[in-house]
């Protein structure tokens, strides 16, 4: 329980008002960054709030698809299960709204995931990604120069260097969170999230996908770099 003591005019304590009524400004600001921007990120309310999958022409035929499933989630009781039958590349995203932004701002991104026993990812791919791409203010595509690309170990790079995120390693078949901080790109208004196979045969599971806004203390995560051979 809370006792808050008033104090009369002239009281010393009045001095400390404006430093009290800052303190509860600067928290409440705080907790209003960290707000997730993603609805439904744990995939617990309808399927409706997640839309897909994005199929490119070239994998139409592989059998992929994207659902909830009610059983073997991370946390709470559903999570989300993409699979194919062949070799694919394919993508889930939120319904509704791309993200509102603003250029600078600091982003964290995270998201749990694991790969089923079937799931065997293209030799030169990392498998499975999230990738984060931007919009201009005339909502205007900003190309994939101004994209995230996140691999499940939590490397990034822009979506014009994804030969850097070669991976040797499969994607684990355990449940493993993926975390980074990436950086708003200049004159970026709008951001969307797509969880991707990236590309692999077999089954992926999705859960409690988070972004949210950061104090731009937060160091953004160093963008990978191509691997000396």
């Amino acid at each position: 329980m809370m006792i808050f003591h008033s104090f009369s005019r002239g009281s010393r304590h009045s001095a400390f008002r404006p430093f009290l009524l800052a303190t509860i400004l600067t928290l409440g600001f705080q907790v209003s960054l960290q707000a997730n921007l993603i609805p439904d990120s744990g995939f617990e309310a309808v399927e409706e709030n997640w839309g897909g999958p994005f199929v490119p022409e070239k994998y139409k035929d592989a059998g992929a698809e994207g659902f909830i499933v009610r059983a073997g989630a991370k946390n709470g009781n559903a999570c989300l299960q993409m699979s194919s039958q062949e070799d694919a590349r394919y993508s889930m995203y939120p319904s509704g709204k791309p993200m509102a932004v603003e250029p600078g701002e600091h982003l964290r991104i995270k998201a749990w995931i694991k790969a089923g026993d079937d799931f065997e990812a293209v030799a030169g791919t990392p498998g499975a990604l999230i990738r984060i791409p931007f919009r201009f203010e005339d909502r205007a595509d900003g190309g994939v120069e101004n994209q995230y690309l996140i691999d499940w170990k939590g490397n990034v790079v822009t979506g014009d260097h994804l030969k850097r995120l070669e991976l040797e390693e499969a994607v684990p078949t355990t449940w493993t969170q993926i975390e980074a901080v990436v950086v708003v790109p200049d004159d970026m208004y709008e951001a969307s999230l797509n969880l991707f196979v990236w590309s692999g045969a077999g089954t992926i599971f999705w859960d409690d996908v988070e972004v949210e806004t950061v104090d731009s203390d937060v160091k953004a995560t160093p963008l990978a770099q191509l691997k000396k051979k």
